[in-house]
């Protein structure tokens, strides 16, 4: 455990517990015997989890608890049903013993409501992006390490992690696009069974694992356009910093994307893989639309 006073506030300190967090019994005693013991001695008038839990157990401070989303509990996570059964029971205790609750998006908050019956306010407090995609000038960027893998505006990327909800195989509908104009797509994360899954794209696909921040702006600011067919979002954030860079989405009109990306994205129903190849068609050949998308985006992107 690290205790971390932060500058901008005397009264403020951050509580960082990373291996705690890799055992969920040692986190659920940890956070309901030494942490209220801890935050009592110090007098803390507030607690605010970041991440769903906290102590079930009355204490004399108030909580705040985030909710990023509720996929925990939903067919997109993956987990084995008696998983989720445990989580969908915890989740409901968190969210009873929460003074307020805080999540990301509209659609966030809808689906916790419904899905926990929770008639509690749920406080949409959204997520800022960081200002280094907004101020990140591509062009002053060299590009010479990525030229021998692919070409600059000919290429499409995804990134934004492997997990079951990214429906990252639905990539796979890009092939005849892909074959059509020349491009190659490019895929940014560690290797998990995901990249097995469209292994038949192989000679298309140009994959990196871990990159610096820098290089990963790099890459998507030289890139045609982010794709991003998720089944289930909290928030998207890959979506509002591809816009901050300039670059169009394309991406799925579900859950929380729809919300984010407003009309400043190209949406498409992921039951329509015709209606995908001809938006990424579209894209690739018509330039007036490319340079709408960017310049929408990047209003889209400053809201956050």
């Amino acid at each position: 455990m690290k205790i971390v006073n932060i500058n901008l506030a005397s009264d403020v300190i951050v509580i960082r517990s990373a291996w705690i967090n890799k055992h969920f019994l040692i986190r659920f005693l940890w956070e309901n015997t030494f942490l209220p013991w801890l935050l009592k001695k110090k007098k803390i008038d507030i607690l605010h989890g970041m991440d769903y839990s906290i102590p079930l157990i009355p204490t004399v401070f108030k909580k705040i608890t985030t909710f990023h989303d509720a996929i925990l509990v939903t067919q997109f996570d993956g987990r084995p049903l008696i998983k989720k059964a445990i989580l969908r029971f915890m989740f409901k205790k968190y969210l009873k013993a929460s003074n307020i609750v805080v999540t990301v998006s509209e659609f966030s908050k809808n689906d916790i409501q419904k899905r926990f019956n929770f008639q509690k306010k749920i406080i949409n407090a959204g997520i800022a992006i960081q200002n280094f995609y907004f101020e990140f000038q591509s062009e002053k960027k060299s590009f010479s390490k990525f030229e021998h893998l692919v070409v600059k505006q000919m290429y499409f990327i995804y990134y934004g992690g492997y997990r079951h909800n990214k429906n990252v195989e639905y990539l796979r509908n890009t092939e005849g696009i892909l074959k059509k104009y020349g491009y190659k797509l490019v895929l940014i994360g560690a290797p998990d069974n995901f990249f097995a899954n469209i292994s038949d794209l192989d000679e298309m696909t140009v994959r990196f694992q871990a990159l610096s921040q820098e290089d990963l702006c790099i890459l998507i600011s030289n890139s045609a356009a982010l794709i991003f067919p998720s089944f289930y979002e909290g928030f998207g954030l890959p979506v509002v910093e591809t816009m901050a860079l300039g670059v169009p989405v394309v991406c799925a009109d579900n859950t929380s994307l729809a919300e984010i990306a407003g009309q400043s994205a190209l949406l498409f129903n992921l039951n329509d893989v015709q209606e995908f190849k001809d938006k990424l068609a579209l894209l690739i050949e018509d330039k007036l639309l490319r340079a709408k998308l960017i310049a929408l985006g990047y209003e889209r992107a400053a809201l956050f």
